[in-house]
């Protein structure tokens, strides 16, 4: 279980719309399955969803508190989506009790 969360910490997020490495899906599982196994790993991934997700949260008119629809899913889900997926993986550590290991 180690190996693979030393694999996903090597795609930690980060909101580049340049690249590629906007994955919101991604984020959600990754988030949920890094909160199941804590400690150093969570604080990692941690960290860097907030870094990556906070700051490009538009603050703006109509769109305040949402996200422009963008990365891999983006455009197919538009911004309902894009604004729900990544609510509900900032709140993955209050809506999921850590499984007992």
């Amino acid at each position: 279980m180690n190996t693979q969360a030393n694999l996903i910490l090597k795609r930690l997020p980060t909101w580049n719309a340049k690249d590629g490495s906007i994955d919101h899906y991604y984020w959600y599982y990754a988030s949920y399955a890094l909160y199941q196994m804590g400690g150093k790993y969570w604080s990692a991934w941690s960290k860097a969803l907030t870094d990556a997700v906070v700051k490009p949260q538009r603050l703006d008119g109509n769109f305040k508190g949402s996200w422009d629809p963008i990365g891999v899913w983006g455009e197919d889900g538009g911004r309902v989506y894009s604004t729900a997926i990544l609510v509900l993986t900032l709140e993955a550590y209050y809506r999921y009790s850590q499984l007992v290991r």
